[in-house]
C-alpha cells in the first residue's frame, strides 16, 4: 500500500500567500471595525442632530396644525407634479417634523419643522456628523460598490 503524496508548495510561494493573507486580513478587519463602530454611533443620529444644533431642542408638547406647518413651505416652493413627499412625524428623540420633497424646478427641498412654533430650519448643512457616521457605516461614499463591499464584508464576518 502506498502512502498518498503530501502536497507541498515552494517556500517563496508559501511566504507570498502568507503575506497576502495577512494584508487582506488586516484591511478587512479595519474595514469591519469602521463599519461596526460607525454603525453603533449611527444608532444615535437623532440625538447627535440635536446635540450639534441647539435650535432643534424643543421642550414644548403643543403641536400646531399640520396644514399650518406645511402649507407655507409648499406655497414657497411647490412640489413636483406627481412627485413624492416625505413627512416624518416627531417621536422620541426627534421632537420635530422632517419634510422632504422635490420642487417643481427640480430642487431637493428638506426642512425640519418645529411643531409648537412652525419655525422651519433648513436641513442642508446643519449637522454633518450623524450623516457622515451613517455613510461610513454603509461605505456610502463609494456609491453602490461601497454598499456592496459592506454587504460582502458583513457576510464574510459570519464565517
Amino acid at each position: 500500500m502506498t502512502r498518498p503524496r503530501r502536497w507541498t508548495i515552494p517556500p517563496r510561494a508559501y511566504t507570498l500567500l502568507w503575506d497576502g493573507h495577512s494584508i487582506v486580513g488586516v484591511i478587512t478587519g479595519l474595514a469591519l471595525f469602521v463599519m461596526f463602530f460607525c454603525g453603533a454611533l449611527a444608532l444615535y443620529r437623532g440625538e447627535l442632530h440635536q446635540w450639534m444644533d441647539p435650535a432643534l431642542r424643543t421642550h414644548s408638547t403643543e403641536v400646531a396644525s399640520i396644514d399650518a406647518l406645511i402649507n407655507p413651505i409648499l406655497d414657497a416652493a411647490p412640489p413636483k407634479p406627481r412627485g413624492s413627499l416625505l413627512l416624518v412625524w416627531p417621536f422620541g428623540h426627534r421632537p420635530y417634523f422632517y419634510l422632504q420633497y422635490e420642487s417643481a424646478d427640480g430642487r431637493r427641498i428638506a426642512h425640519w419643522i418645529v411643531p409648537h412654533s412652525g419655525e422651519t430650519l433648513p436641513y442642508t448643512g446643519r449637522s454633518i456628523l450623524p450623516e457622515l457616521l451613517n455613510e461610513l457605516h454603509f461605505f456610502g461614499q463609494l456609491g453602490t460598490a461601497g454598499q456592496l463591499a459592506a454587504g460582502v464584508l458583513g457576510f464574510v464576518l459570519l464565517f
